[in-house]
């Protein structure tokens, strides 16, 4: 028996690329509540529910690695708490394992820490607000409705009549119709 075959095994991924892709931006969802969310001077931390919702998908192996970034910041602590039958079909969520928001809990000495580590352009204190969630976008992304579009006389917009896409009788109209004209 050949015990090469298995040598490949060892660099086998544990995460998928669009997992370790929602991992990422996880990572990044929290970094930027870490900096930009206000704590109170007179507490200690502040409690930010939902920074994940249960459309972002952290598989076990994720999980694992994002729980453990978050607890690497002093203080820090992070809990899913799983979602709701009405919750899931919101976010149209149809796979049977279960889905979790996640919610942290954020230190003023993280947050220091943090923003020492890398401290905010001039840009970015400008803009910084107390939602660390991005604004929507203001435009639509997708393109207009071809009934939106101006027609030029004599080119084609692409629709042909039902008679062309031989669906045979267009509705409404007789053989004498059609002969006469």
């Amino acid at each position: 028996f050949d015990d090469d075959v298995w040598s490949g095994a060892a660099c086998w991924r544990t995460k998928s690329i669009a997992a370790q892709g929602r991992e990422n931006h996880a990572r990044s969802v929290f970094t930027k509540v870490l900096r930009e969310t206000n704590i109170p001077a007179k507490d200690k931390g502040v409690l930010v529910p939902h920074i994940l919702t249960p459309g972002d998908h952290l598989t076990g192996p994720c999980w694992k690695d994002f729980s453990k970034f978050v607890k690497g910041h002093e203080g820090c602590k992070v809990k899913r708490v799983e979602a709701s039958h009405l919750e899931r079909q919101q976010y149209r969520i149809t796979r049977k394992s279960k889905s979790y928001w996640i919610n942290v809990f954020i230190t003023r000495a993280a947050q220091e820490a943090a923003i020492a580590r890398d401290p905010p352009s001039a840009a970015q204190a400008k803009h910084s607000t107390t939602n660390p969630l991005p604004p929507p976008p203001t435009t639509n992304p997708l393109p207009p409705p071809a009934a939106a579009l101006p027609s030029t006389p004599g080119v084609s917009t692409g629709k042909r009549s039902a008679q062309d896409a031989g669906l045979g009788k267009t509705p409404g109209t007789s053989k004498k119709a059609r002969a006469d004209a």
